[in-house]
């Protein structure tokens, strides 16, 4: 090597090993690494180049191009790959299971009454900590109400593999739900503790025996009801309220492009139960489904819809799967204090809670008539402050106000179920006294009404 190029080799050699060290991640059953920095080919790559840099591609042992070069174009780079331990990482739960079942939403799905549940840490964990550091609550009965009680496990680690295992002795109860919840006492056999929060739930399977109802966990009001001998042996069912599956996706779209302007989906809920074989398989039995919406003032809209929705509005439609289409269903019914509408159905599948457009105008009527402020009998003619009111608005449409004689006074958007006229013409001026004719068009429908002004 002539002096050049070794003094060259050597700055470059001394440069990467002072300032761009190159690291990777590795697990082990042992310890954990972090990624500080790296600069490497793509896989099955023998060299790589990084701007003016080219390298050969070879892990764990000092590395340098061998490729003729042209120094006035590119520089020689070489360097180590090293490991560098790291105590800012924390001990996790990767994943859990138990023969049989089926993970949903982050929740265990179907687990047998005898069997153990495992999880999975993403490390070693310490044998004296784990036991103390772990606590089984069943949380939900079969009928899926609230339940707050401890139950008996066990708990051992499950050799050559970074797991453990939680037994209950046979005593999983059918159809419950239970939360295990793991604290910041359990760690690993570096110390490293477990991220704090770490609760998981799985439920058991259901006795075909008796009634059970399988729930939501991103919405426990979303739920379906199952009846006794609905199945001929024990079975579970996954309740999913996502709408990021893609016939579903592919419904919403057309919904959204259909005449009318409907909602999109209020609530989605699917349901697929399975046997004890982990085959699909559709009850015998009628089973009702159902869906939630929201409406905390409790004043007959429902929240965040924009244009307004009616609660009475509100119906079932089931997804056509084969043309990723929502079909109308008839004979939901709506319970405002639970805040959810119920359908009965006898084939599992997507349902979803829409509500069609409401341009039933033939209710609306404003007051008070005559609007007299100065009268000094506001329950009787009304104040500045509390305007003209138009009450039992549809959904969305627009309430103009004219004079006698035709001329436009003024324009509204509708704000169902009730909005204001503050008695301004569209410039802001206090209209006249005199008779004024209000006009509401929501759709097709179209009604009048007279209006009184005495100032």
């Amino acid at each position: 090597m002539s002096p050049k190029v070794a003094r060259r080799t050597a700055i470059i050699i001394y440069s990467v090993l002072s300032a761009a060290l190159l690291f990777f991640t590795s697990e082990s059953a042992f310890a954990q690494w972090e990624n500080i920095r790296q600069v490497g080919a793509a896989a099955g790559l023998a060299d790589n180049t990084v701007g003016e840099y080219r390298t050969s591609y070879t892990i764990g042992e000092p590395f340098a191009s061998q490729l003729d070069l042209d120094p006035s174009s590119v520089t020689l780079l070489s360097g180590y790959l090293s490991q560098l331990p790291s105590n800012t990482l924390a001990l996790s739960v990767l994943n859990f299971e138990s023969t049989g079942a089926v993970v949903s939403e982050g929740v265990l799905l179907g687990a047998e009454t005898s069997n153990p549940v495992k999880f999975y840490f993403s490390n070693e964990v310490a044998p004296e900590a784990v036991a103390s550091g772990l606590e089984v609550r069943e949380v939900l009965n079969n009928l899926g109400e609230p339940v707050d009680s401890t139950q008996t496990v066990s708990v051992a680690l499950i050799p050559n593999e970074t797991a453990v295992s939680v037994n209950s002795g046979a005593n999983w109860k059918k159809g419950s739900v239970y939360a295990v919840r793991y604290s910041s006492a359990v760690s690993d056999i570096n110390g490293l503790a477990l991220l704090s929060g770490n609760t998981h739930y799985f439920s058991v399977k259901m006795d075909h025996l008796k009634n059970n109802v399988a729930v939501a966990f991103s919405d426990l009001r979303a739920r379906v009801a199952v009846p006794s001998g609905a199945y001929a042996s024990d079975f579970f069912v996954v309740v999913s309220t996502a709408q990021t599956t893609r016939p579903i996706e592919a419904a919403n779209r057309k919904l959204a492009a259909m005449p009318g302007g409907y909602s999109p989906a209020l609530s989605v809920v699917s349901a697929a139960a399975f046997s004890e074989a982990g085959n699909a398989v559709n009850p015998s039995s009628v089973c009702v489904i159902s869906l939630p919406y929201s409406d905390a003032n409790g004043d007959g809209m429902v929240d965040g819809t924009f244009p307004p929705v009616k609660v009475k509005n509100l119906a079932v439609w089931r997804l056509d799967e084969k043309n990723n289409l929502w079909v109308k269903q008839v004979g939901a019914s709506i319970d405002d204090t639970a805040m959810a509408a119920s359908f009965k159905v006898s084939h599992f599948s997507s349902y979803a809670l829409l509500a069609a457009p409401d341009n039933d105008v033939s209710g609306v009527y404003a007051y008070p008539v005559p609007f007299s402020p100065n009268a000094g009998n506001g329950a009787r003619y009304g104040t500045w402050n509390d305007q003209i009111t138009f009450t039992n608005l549809p959904s969305s449409g627009k309430i103009r106000i004219y004079t006698v004689t035709g001329d436009r006074v003024r324009e509204l958007e509708v704000v169902p179920p009730a909005m204001k006229w503050d008695a301004r013409n569209s410039a802001g001026e206090t209209v006249a006294s005199g008779i004024y004719i209000w006009e509401i068009v929501s759709g097709k429908e179209r009604k009048t009404g007279k209006l009184i002004v005495v100032k």
